[in-house]
């Protein structure tokens, strides 16, 4: 595993524990699914920097287009697992 990988199933880890059992099986692999469109897109854009240094037209465009089709999946995945509203619940549980 990369840096990047490790600190993505540290943060898979960190919420199952923060939901204490209340992640089922395919919430995990919807959650890891996520974390590694995540890292995808950062290391899409460390690309698209650099070919924008080179002056790279056809490759930031290509680059350009992945971006985007990579943030509108994790943005639906996201919506799916409904994080904001897990988020609310587990700060709820915590209060109690």
């Amino acid at each position: 595993m990369n840096a990047a990988q490790k600190r993505a199933f540290s943060a898979i880890l960190a919420i199952e524990k923060a939901w204490k059992g209340y992640a089922t099986g395919v919430d995990k692999a919807r959650f890891a699914d996520y974390l590694d469109l995540r890292t995808r897109i950062d290391g899409l854009r460390k690309m698209m920097r650099a070919a924008m240094r080179e002056k790279d037209v056809s490759l930031a465009i290509s680059l350009n287009g992945q971006i985007n089709a990579t943030v509108d999946k994790a943005q639906r995945l996201e919506h799916a697992l409904q994080l904001h509203d897990r988020q609310k619940s587990t700060l709820e549980r915590q209060r109690q």
